[in-house]
């Protein structure tokens, strides 16, 4: 059992709209936590106004045909979910600051190893890496996040995603098939020393990149779980980063640095100060800020 700190622990996070679907002009940022009450006017509640692929081949590599994931992809014979209801308030004022509470500073902000899976970095890992599929809280069903498709094979043993062409990760490289592959062969590191995780996705073989934007994966075992946890519970790490790291020098090199993610929000080694606050920082460059997803 860890021994809390007596110093508070606050994650200040520059917030835009929880709902991220606003069309609407960021409005002021107060560095002091209010946020003005006023909310934008003629912002329409219709979800059909807030399409979930805004311009889906605006990223795509001119040189990756349509059949492969690439510019023209119809998604026919595969699954997606463009139909559910909005996540949060169009009217949400983007800005502001949110501050939260713990009793204790964490010992790390890595992904994976020893001390990792504790409730203070929680929220700093959703917010800075994203998994290919979502699920809706309302619903429960399955929506787009990196990958903007799916397939199951009959058998239910096989999976198939086609990655969006748009996404990015903060440091602007493009989210590819081939960094699902290296997430998955980074987590099955042992000098990670992350059993639990390697007991969860050695239930599966090592994904194929069919191409840049479609990655393969097969259970070795039926259980109606394992679609639920390869779309969900593998954080998206870069490739391009992963090449240099292994899991002895990810334990070594990274306990508060991160690797670039793809998600909302950027935590910088300057906006860490050990043992009393970690800021996070919305991205102005968001890939997807204009989707409701």
């Amino acid at each position: 059992m860890r021994r809390c700190s007596i110093l508070s622990f606050i994650i200040a996070l520059t917030l835009a709209s929880l709902a991220g679907c606003s069309g609407s002009n960021p409005g002021p940022s107060s560095t002091s936590g209010s946020v003005s009450t006023a909310q934008p006017s003629n912002v329409s509640l219709d979800k059909k106004d807030y399409p979930v692929f805004i311009n889906p081949d605006a990223g795509a590599d001119p040189s990756v045909p349509a059949e492969q994931g690439g510019k023209g992809f119809t998604g026919e014979g595969w699954q997606t979910n463009t139909d559910f209801d909005l996540i949060g308030d169009p009217r949400a004022i983007k800005g502001g600051v949110f501050r939260e509470y713990q009793a204790y500073f964490p010992g790390t902000l890595r992904v994976y190893g020893p001390e990792s899976n504790v409730a203070a970095f929680a929220m700093v890992s959703s917010l800075t890496y994203e998994q290919l599929l979502s699920i809706h809280p309302s619903t429960l069903e399955y929506i787009p996040a990196l990958a903007t498709h799916w397939q199951i094979s009959p058998d239910k043993l096989t999976y198939r995603y086609r990655i969006d062409p748009n996404a990015k990760f903060s440091d602007g490289m493009p989210v590819t098939a081939e960094d699902v592959v290296a997430s998955w062969s980074f987590v099955m590191d042992k000098g990670l020393q992350e059993p639990m995780s390697q007991l969860v996705f050695s239930k599966f073989e090592k994904p194929v990149a069919e191409s840049k934007y479609i990655v393969r994966v097969k259970s070795n075992v039926l259980n109606w779980r394992n679609f639920f946890y390869f779309s969900l519970s593998l954080p998206i790490l870069p490739a391009h980063v992963l090449k240099d790291v292994d899991g002895a020098r990810y334990l070594k090199d990274y306990n508060f640095k991160l690797m670039p993610g793809s998600g909302q929000y950027i935590l910088k080694e300057s906006d860490i100060v050990k043992g009393r606050s970690i800021t996070m920082r919305r991205r102005p460059d968001y890939w997807a800020d204009r989707e409701p997803k």
